[in-house]
């Protein structure tokens, strides 16, 4: 229990260069709140003052007023830097901006750089980073322009130099209308290649585009999947995909309705040659529908799916969630294994049952991280 408050919002969690990981929280009370460490030695928490939540860049506040808040995303370099990406959408526009600081100095504002604008628009980001220390992101733009047009956008930052200039990899105007909660964009390096998928959601299709020189130029964008005139209407259309590799073969997976039995199926699907094609896709069938949240976890052991179901049982007058671990053996997946400790788990300091799904925004996001 790092936060011991009960009034906690919004984890996430990076891991340096060192090793050490830092974590990052709300309270209702406090605001943002930090602790750094790893196993069992772990910094006393504190709300330090940052730049995404600070009066630093907001001079003409009143004194009653309150600090202007924006939830950052943190991400991590190999060059001991810690980054974080947020969206100022206190104006009219929504405004991406990035700052970094060593990461041994996470809590001081004076050692974090000055924020820095990556674009005017903004709405959901991804970000990567290779073995040469270079930061790869991918966001979406939801605002249309005549000279840069609502899509899909990625740029790089290369340890001493700057960020490269902004990249279209996908043009749609229906990008425009995209809700937050809604929007997916996701980003994988894997040695020089770069790969990036995406749901063009009020489309119901989903893409991928592949980069064979660390960034530098682009192959245009594969269609993975679509709604077909032979989908039910109630059916779900192809959404969430998600990217991973275990060095040697790509690995898709996404929610799609194609399925007359079901309204909702996981779908996945394989690459041998770097996402030049694809083998035919194939359900999940062991597992209970869709998944509301899913990640790939690499590590020494190979590439596992991790993601957590939610059904409601009429019986009982109450909604089960479960998350299920699925194993890569470089040819097909295991069968889903129940995670119990990550749904649920008795609290030390009261024995009572903690269940992570009931948990507000759990549906649609990221809530364990494994790094």
């Amino acid at each position: 229990n790092l936060s011991r408050s009960g009034a906690t919002t919004g984890p996430q969690m990076v891991r340096d260069s060192s090793g050490n990981y830092h974590v990052l929280w709300r309270d209702a009370l406090d605001g943002f709140v930090y602790t750094t460490g790893r196993d069992d030695s772990w910094s006393p928490p504190i709300s330090p003052e940052l730049p995404f939540t600070t009066r630093r860049y907001f001079p003409d506040l009143d004194s009653r007023q309150a600090t202007p808040s924006f939830l950052p995303t943190l991400a991590a370099d190999g060059a001991g830097n810690i980054h974080a990406f947020w969206i100022d959408d206190s104006g009219t526009d929504a405004v991406l901006y990035q700052s970094s600081v060593p990461a041994g100095a996470f809590s001081d504002l004076d050692a974090w750089s000055e924020r820095q604008s990556l674009d005017n628009a903004a709405r959901k980001l991804a970000w990567t980073a290779d073995d040469a220390g270079s930061l790869h992101v991918a966001y979406i733009r939801p605002a249309e322009t005549a000279r840069r047009p609502s899509g899909i956008y990625y740029r790089r930052l290369d340890p001493g130099a700057g960020w490269s200039n902004p990249v279209l990899l996908y043009a749609s105007r229906y990008l425009r209308g995209v809700e937050a909660d809604q929007a997916n964009v996701q980003i994988l390096a894997d040695g020089n290649d770069v790969f990036v998928v995406w749901d063009d959601t009020l489309r119901e299709q989903i893409y991928f585009a592949r980069s064979a020189d660390g960034g530098n130029s682009w192959q245009t964008p594969q269609e993975i999947d679509r709604r077909s005139r032979e989908d039910a209407e109630s059916a779900a259309g192809p959404n969430h995909i998600t990217i991973g590799s275990d060095g040697d073969t790509l690995l898709l997976t996404w929610r799609g309705g194609h399925e007359l039995a079901q309204a909702c199926s996981q779908y996945v699907t394989a690459s041998t040659d770097r996402g030049e094609t694809w083998s035919l896709r194939e359900t999940l069938d062991d597992l209970p529908g869709c998944l509301k949240t899913v990640q790939f976890i690499t590590n020494d052991q190979g590439l596992f799916l991790l993601g957590s179901t939610t059904q409601e049982d009429a019986n009982r007058q109450e909604v089960i969630h479960n998350t299920y671990l699925l194993a890569w053996d470089g040819g097909r997946w295991s069968d889903p294994q129940i995670q119990d400790p990550l749904s649920l788990f008795s609290n030390p300091d009261t024995f009572q049952p903690v269940q992570l799904a009931c948990l507000s925004g759990l549906g649609e996001t990221t809530a364990v991280q494994f790094l």
